[in-house]
């Protein structure tokens, strides 16, 4: 009889044990997710203020924090900005967007608009942006944005009357640490853009490898001085553009001088250039930029396709011992 009631007993300790252990393991869950929630939203109140405080004008309906039990979402509706007046006071309407990341990691956010979303972008003339996605990534690491990514798929800018301004089938970027503590990488890939005035029609893709050195220098005011000063370089492993089967590539490292030229040795690859030079529109460009390309056009005839070197400094563009043509230049103290 006493070992039945044992064994009773012990079988009731085996059923109640792991409901208690569920009882205190969702308690303890729900008390970090309230708390996590809690510090989520009032991080992203304290940034509403702080951009107030400099001179933007914010206002949106309240914040929400929702996805209990295994995401925290903050969604911001009917937010409206006022840029300062050094940015035209420009007005930007954005109906709905998202904040989220996972409950077990919220240094991962995910910044996302809802299918079909639009913007309103209100200066001289309204414009409105939409897209079947738009979504962002942001990863942050010892309170710092150590790597941000974004997908925009079929994104459109338009005015009142739906004239394209821009439009592309998909954009890819990417930013993240260098391979220093200054430094900071950047790929970007744009896919078949497209805006009126552009200078090549049509454009398959725009690729973009590279890595800026002495970042910090490009934060405030002066960005271009400041990098000079700094001894700022630009290390382009690609950049790209293909127009049908023709394709332009530049790499090479890039410094400011002293009187705001791009220095440095730049590498070029061309296929089917002849064909690009034909379509390119040379009223959008600069006296500068037309000689070179010109230039170039002579250099490289009709091949079907060539690599060659030039060197930028002292205001020109060299290749071997010749000056070819005039460098653009820069314009500092921005």
């Amino acid at each position: 009889m006493i070992n039945n009631i044992t064994q009773i007993f012990k079988l009731r300790h085996k059923v109640w044990i792991p409901f208690v252990v569920a009882i205190v393991i969702f308690a303890l869950w729900s008390s970090y997710w309230l708390f996590a929630a809690g510090v989520m939203k009032q991080k992203a109140e304290n940034k509403i203020s702080e951009w107030q405080s400099l001179g933007y004008v914010i206002d949106l309906k309240p914040l929400e924090v929702s996805g209990f039990p295994y995401r925290f979402v903050l969604t911001l509706e009917r937010l409206n900005v006022t840029l300062l007046e050094a940015q035209a006071n420009q007005k930007i309407f954005v109906e709905k967007a998202l904040i989220h990341s996972m409950a077990w990691k919220p240094t991962h956010l995910i910044v996302e608009l809802p299918t079909a979303s639009n913007i309103s972008i209100g200066s001289k003339q309204e414009l409105n942006y939409a897209a079947q996605k738009t979504r962002a990534s942001l990863v942050f690491k010892n309170g710092q944005l150590s790597r941000f990514s974004t997908e925009i798929i079929a994104p459109k800018i338009a005015d009142t009357s739906n004239e394209v301004v821009y439009q592309a089938s998909r954009i890819d970027a990417h930013f993240r640490f260098g391979s220093t503590n200054d430094s900071r990488k950047v790929f970007a890939t744009i896919s078949q853009p497209f805006w009126p005035q552009m200078p090549l029609k049509p454009i398959s893709e725009i690729k973009l490898n590279t890595e800026v050195f002495a970042w910090s220098a490009l934060q405030g005011k002066q960005k271009l001085d400041n990098f000079r000063a700094a001894n700022g370089s630009l290390q382009v492993d690609q950049f790209s553009l293909v127009s049908d089967k023709s394709l332009v590539s530049f790499s090479g490292n890039l410094q400011i001088d002293q009187r705001c030229f791009l220095t440095g040795k730049v590498k070029t690859r061309f296929v089917q250039p002849a064909k690009i030079l034909s379509r390119l529109d040379k009223s959008s460009f600069s006296g500068d930029v037309v000689s070179t390309i010109t230039a170039i056009g002579l250099l490289i005839g009709g091949v079907e396709e060539t690599e060659m070197s030039f060197t930028l400094r002292k205001g020109g563009v060299y290749t071997g011992p010749f000056k070819i043509a005039k460098a653009p230049r820069l314009f500092c103290g921005n």
